[in-house]
């Protein structure tokens, strides 16, 4: 049985990134920086011209406690905004079948989107939301959902502009009863989602192996409107 969490938790940032907690464990730091090859010949070689300046710059520590490897809390990071608003997941004592999907905001909050769904009255208590896996600049996220009998949905959710409330959620269900998971997100809402017989329960990590999906949708759940990939 899960223990009770809280709604919102407190992170840093650092340069507009994400997921830096004071318990921190790892530190990535990732930048992009242009790179020029020098001209070959003879004679005095020619300067290299100035780089551009990267167009962005992010510092990310991840959540965990390395004293203990097999039991430390972490994060995981799977995409982000040119805001610094960041998706991923929370992964307690390194439990897979614990985690809950997270935003972090810039502000230094990490709001749980599986108990703001829930409070909101989007998805059932029990059903679960382990993982956040795109967004978009106004705050469009997929989410594979789990009900419960293990069969994975794809969620929309559309955040209000502050990133702490339920703006809209719709859930994309296989119309043959398999399991369906968000491979992909464009900048204008079009998600791309995979449908298998996964099979599994919501604390199996096997139920989420979608490596060779069946059948592939474009669904945009702002227009309303499914195409399946022949």
């Amino acid at each position: 049985m899960m223990k009770r969490r809280p709604l919102f938790q407190n992170c840093r940032t650092h340069f507009g990134a994400v997921l830096t907690t004071t318990a921190a464990a790892f530190l990535l730091l990732g930048s992009i920086t242009p790179s020029f090859a020098k001209k070959g010949g003879g004679g005095k070689p020619t300067p290299d011209p100035d780089p551009d300046p990267a167009p962005f710059s992010y510092r990310v520590t991840w959540i965990g406690d390395e004293t203990e490897e097999n039991n430390r809390n972490y994060f995981r990071l799977y995409d982000v905004t040119s805001d610094g608003v960041a998706v991923g997941l929370f992964y307690p004592s390194n439990l897979w079948g614990d985690a809950y999907a997270v935003i972090c905001l810039p502000g230094g909050e990490v709001v749980d989107l599986e108990t703001l769904l829930i409070a909101a009255g989007k998805i059932a208590p029990g059903w679960r939301v382990r993982e956040a896996t795109r967004i978009t600049n106004d705050l469009l996220i997929t989410l594979p959902v789990w009900d419960l009998n293990g069969i994975v949905h794809t969620g929309a959710l559309k955040l209000n502009p502050d990133g702490r409330a339920v703006k809209s959620f719709a859930l994309f269900s296989d119309p043959d009863g398999e399991s369906a998971v968000p491979r992909d997100l464009s900048g204008d809402g079009e998600i791309l989602i995979g449908a298998s017989d996964i099979g599994g329960t919501p604390g199996d990590a096997g139920a989420y192996q979608t490596g060779n999906p069946a059948t592939m949708y474009v669904w945009n759940p702002i227009a309303g409107t499914t195409v399946q990939i022949p």
